[in-house]
């Protein structure tokens, strides 16, 4: 498996959080529609290319290094794949 970027979910809730930005708001100042920014949120996809660049638009305070991160395959071992996933969704390793 490749690496891949990922979304440092809880520190977006935070960040949205302290500034009152609505998922709704945020899809707006990201021009990204509100289903992109509930899927990434829940882990269900991981984030293109224009959802990264409209959350670096929507923050230009942030850098790409408070947002994502570079997720590392995990090495899946047989009967461990609910694990990994749960894991990989966190954004923690």
């Amino acid at each position: 498996m490749k690496p891949r970027i990922s979304l440092k979910i809880e520190y977006l809730k935070q960040l949205q959080e302290e500034r009152g930005i609505s998922d709704a708001a945020l899809a707006s100042m990201a021009s990204l529609n509100p289903s992109q920014i509930w899927r990434v949120k829940e882990g269900r996809c991981n984030p293109g290319p224009d959802f990264i660049a409209g959350l670096l638009n929507a923050f230009p305070d942030k850098n790409f290094d408070d947002l994502f991160f570079l997720a590392k395959p995990l090495q899946v071992c047989q009967g461990q794949d609910e694990q990994a996933a749960a894991l990989d969704a966190t954004g923690t390793e």
